[in-house]
């Protein structure tokens, strides 16, 4: 692969054989199911009461019922982005009335479901998310095996579409099942166990992704991203097979690059699309001892991610269901004022919240700009003029 490197005198001029190694990285697939019981029944968290009452107890014996809370109880002060989510120094005081006004979901605490990828050699995990309102699934490809760049990308590109060894549990034979009929199948089995047969289950026609790379080599922090990145990091991305030959012509990196953190290097980019995000920090990850936790701040772009899947997912459903009628059931309608103040927040990037470029473009490029004006009229809450979209 050709990297190039610029001289003050040509910026163009030299062209030195550089190989880009990726030592360490991380790939997460979020998928969502907005799921809506027909009548006021559920069980375990779907009913507000229900959900209070399990998430105050899940915050003093830390598992229960097959559930714990998103963040771990031995430290519950570690966690940045729920800390700053919930706007508390530490998530062990947040009440059970705020998990519910801020959409908590619980987290999945039984058997693991087990799955394994013969032509991927990291570990694979899935972490089961159980919102009042729905269900989400995170799956991650964790690779600590060095890798050429391009190849990198082909790998992670195969993964989004390749057939995995799957077990829901331990007992069962494995099926061989794609990342979207995994999920599909879970969240029908989830769907009728909690919140019955007969409720409205409305799944996302494709996952949000995110590749972070925490250990690399053969990069140039104070360089620019020169083409050669520019295709890596659409790939990495978007995962088209296509990555390596696209015409990016009509699509310049600074239309994808989201603004990085203050004092970040020339070559540290947080790239775009509609549907993924690749984190490149070289910066970081080619230093002997990294700067900062590329692993810790891809957890927190996948859980502040997931949040807002979950959170846009439920105020189209909700939106959907308004344009056919007026009258929302009880249970149904508790739910409104949820999405129709937290994306808000969120998308504001307000004091009192987790604050990121990346999930103000997440919600706009979801389309949940006219789901949110129409759930803030519903419920009284003050008009939301937000800033013009960005252009496609």
């Amino acid at each position: 692969m050709l990297l190039r490197i610029a001289s003050k005198c040509n910026p163009m001029s030299i062209v030195r054989p550089t190989t880009i190694t990726i030592q360490d990285y991380r790939l997460s697939f979020i998928r969502v199911a907005t799921v809506l019981p027909e009548q006021s029944g559920g069980s375990e968290f779907v009913r507000r009461a229900d959900y209070e009452k399990l998430f105050a107890t899940l915050q003093s014996n830390g598992v229960a019922d097959g559930f714990s809370l998103p963040w771990e109880n031995k430290k519950p002060f570690a966690h940045r982005f729920w800390l700053r989510y919930l706007n508390t120094l530490n998530a062990a005081n947040v009440a059970s009335s705020v998990g519910w006004a801020m959409g908590v979901p619980l987290r999945g605490n039984g058997p693991a479901i087990q799955a394994t990828l013969p032509s991927f050699k990291g570990r694979v995990s899935i972490e089961r998310y159980f919102h009042p309102f729905g269900l989400a699934l995170v799956v991650t490809l964790t690779s600590n095996d060095p890798i050429e760049a391009g190849e990198w990308v082909d790998q992670a590109t195969l993964a989004a579409t390749a057939s995995f060894a799957v077990k829901f549990r331990p007992e069962e034979p494995a099926r061989n099942l794609n990342l979207a009929a995994l999920a599909n199948a879970w969240f029908t089995q989830m769907r009728d166990q909690y919140f019955g047969p007969n409720a409205s289950l409305s799944a996302a026609p494709d996952p949000f992704t995110i590749m972070t790379v925490c250990r690399g080599t053969g990069v140039d922090e104070s360089l620019p991203p020169d083409d050669t990145i520019h295709h890596l990091l659409f790939g990495a991305a978007s995962l088209r097979k296509n990555w390596s030959s696209a015409d990016l012509s009509g699509a310049p990196l600074a239309a994808s690059r989201l603004k990085t953190q203050t004092g970040g290097s020339p070559g540290d980019v947080a790239f775009a699309t509609r549907r993924g995000r690749a984190i490149w920090t070289p910066s970081s990850f080619v230093q002997a001892k990294p700067l900062t936790s590329q692993s810790c701040y891809h957890r927190n772009q996948v859980v502040g991610a997931l949040q807002v899947e979950s959170l846009c997912s439920l105020a189209n459903t909700l939106r959907l269901r308004l344009d056919n009628s007026s009258i929302l059931p009880n249970h149904i309608n508790v739910l409104g004022q949820i999405p129709a103040r937290v994306l808000v927040d969120l998308h504001k990037g307000e004091a009192h919240t987790y604050r990121s470029i990346s999930l103000q473009r997440q919600i706009d490029d979801r389309g949940a700009r006219d789901d949110i004006v129409k759930l803030r009229q519903r419920y009284v809450l003050p008009p939301w003029a937000p800033a013009a979209a960005p252009a496609a």
